[in-house]
Formats: structure tokens, sequence, C-alpha cells
């Protein structure tokens, strides 16, 4: 591992420690839950440790991707390095934190339509909601990542992206732990048989992700605050490719009194990047602003908003 003047620079970081059982049931208890050692119990302690490896801590990725580092002089007071990082979990824990808030969604607000729980949901699984919760657990303390990224920027453990994952994976690995206690959960297929791969896993999860949401989520003011995504995607570009996104009329639709626009959001080579439709090109161009920001993944939403 080299930084820009080739100077090398070596994964290993004493402010890692490995996650215990009881941090986790500390974990618990802030999200909420009560008297949590009796009444669950943590199968796979491996589990929860692995959805705080980043893969700047992993010698797979350090082997291969470094030909030149030594990472075997390992100082006595760090942890050694993982064989497997939180990545693969971000997939599973990202599925389940979506369903849970659709569901939490759908009942808090029966008689909306589906198009105002969309937004609503767009607005809680941004990388910036996940990130605070993160923080509210304490997940910045236990993140086990190499000197260099904690040492690479001002803002090092805190992290909005990292976070982000950690939170998703974090929630992967309750889902999988959970599920272990009576069988219900094997990595192999042939067990699907069974169909009863979700078991306690999900009620946990689920009871997890609402607990987070009611402490942590003012949904009134979420109500009311209308994100302006075009400002947030014009941000998004400067920061990356240094220019303006443009926009582009593709269609109009209906009569003149009920118009329909169809904007579309163009790349950095005049592509046709995401696509919106509305009731006015303002509203079609925050739409395609949104679609835009969710192809860069700057929002954890797998809905495409048309």
């Amino acid at each position: 591992m080299s930084d820009d003047k080739g100077l090398k620079l070596v994964p290993w970081n004493e402010h890692n420690r490995l996650l215990t059982e009881d941090d986790v049931y500390g974990i618990y208890e802030k999200c909420g839950f009560k008297n949590v050692k009796s009444i669950l119990k943590i199968n796979n302690l491996n589990l929860y440790q692995r959805a705080f490896v980043h893969c700047s801590y992993v010698s797979r990725v350090l082997q291969d991707g470094e030909k030149h580092i030594d990472i075997k002089n390992k100082p006595k007071n760090c942890i050694h390095l993982f064989e497997e990082d939180y990545e693969d979990m971000e997939f599973l824990g990202d599925r389940c934190l979506d369903l849970s808030i659709a569901f939490y969604l759908y009942r808090k607000y029966p008689d909306t339509d589906p198009g105002f729980k969309t937004k609503m949901k767009t607005k809680i699984v941004k990388k910036e909601t996940l990130a605070k919760f993160a923080e509210f657990l304490g997940f910045p303390n236990l993140l086990i990542i190499s000197k260099h990224i904690e040492e690479k920027t001002i803002i090092g453990r805190h992290n909005k992206r990292i976070l982000e994952d950690v939170m998703e994976s974090f929630i992967c690995a309750i889902f999988l732990d959970q599920n272990l206690n009576d069988g219900y959960y094997s990595p192999k297929m042939h067990d699907l048989e069974r169909f009863r791969l979700s078991g306690p896993g999900w009620q946990i999860v689920n009871g997890f992700i609402e607990n987070l949401l009611e402490q942590c989520i003012d949904f009134e003011e979420l109500v009311l605050n209308e994100e302006n995504y075009k400002e947030v995607l014009l941000q998004y570009f400067q920061k990356e490719f240094k220019i303006t996104p443009k926009y582009l009329e593709l269609n109009i639709d209906g009569p003149p009194n009920k118009r329909i626009f169809t904007m579309g959001v163009l790349d950095k080579d005049g592509n046709i990047l995401a696509r919106g439709s509305g009731k006015s090109k303002k509203e079609a161009e925050q739409i395609a602003s949104l679609n835009a920001l969710k192809f860069f993944d700057e929002i954890k939403d797998n809905t495409y908003i048309v």
C-alpha cells in the first residue's frame, strides 16, 4: 500500500479492537431492547465482528493489490488482519432494511398513496440517515480499518459512506445470527426446501430497525422537508466531474390542462443518465435528478421513480 508520493503505508491500526458479546448486547440495548441477555443468544460472534471489517484490513485484498508491502510484521498492540470484510453482507442487509422500512411506512401511513410512501422511504435510506443510525449506535469506535484509511481524511472513522455500509452489514449479521438458533439458516441452497430461512431473524431485524426509526427520525419534519435533488446532484457533479448537470426535454404527453413532462439529465458525455416525469418541467427534473443520484449510489434505494 503506497500513497501518492510512493511512500509505503501500513494497515496496522492500534485503534482497532475486536467486538465482544457485551458490545453486541450494548448495541441492542441502545436500540431499545430490554433485558436483551435473557431473551437473545448470540450464536456466532464472528458474524457481528465481520460486519465492522473494512476491506483495507483484509489480508487477501492487501496481498492481491499491494505486492511490495510486508504485512507479516504485526505490532503487538494490533489485531490480526481479517480474511473477509463486510462487503458481501451489505447486499442482504440492504434488502432487510428496505423491506423493514417499507413495512413500517405501510402501517404508519395507511391512507397515503404509494408515491408518498416511496418518497418517504427514499428520504430514510439515503447515506446521511444510515450514517446517523450508525453514529447513534456507537459504530465509529468499533470499525476495523487500516491506519491509512483512518488518517487519510479529517472524518476518519466518521466517514458516512463507510458507516452506511457497516449499518447494512450489522443488520445482515443480526438476520443470519438469529436464524442460526434453531437451524433456520444454512448457506447451502438445497436447504431452501425447508422453507424456514427467515425464521426469528427477520422478526428481530424488523424490531431493531423500527426502534431505530422511532428513536432517530422526526417523521413530522421528514414529511414537511422537500429534498432539492437538483441541488444535491449539482453538488455531486461539481465535485466528481467539475461540471454542471444539463437537462433535456424528452417528451410532453396529455391534453393542455393535464400535461405530463418527461425530462432527462445528461451525463458528462452528453448521454441520457436518468429520466423523470411530472406535472411540470421542474417536478420532472427533480425526479430525474433523484434517479441519477440513485444511479451513482448516493441514495440507497432500488426503486426507480418514473
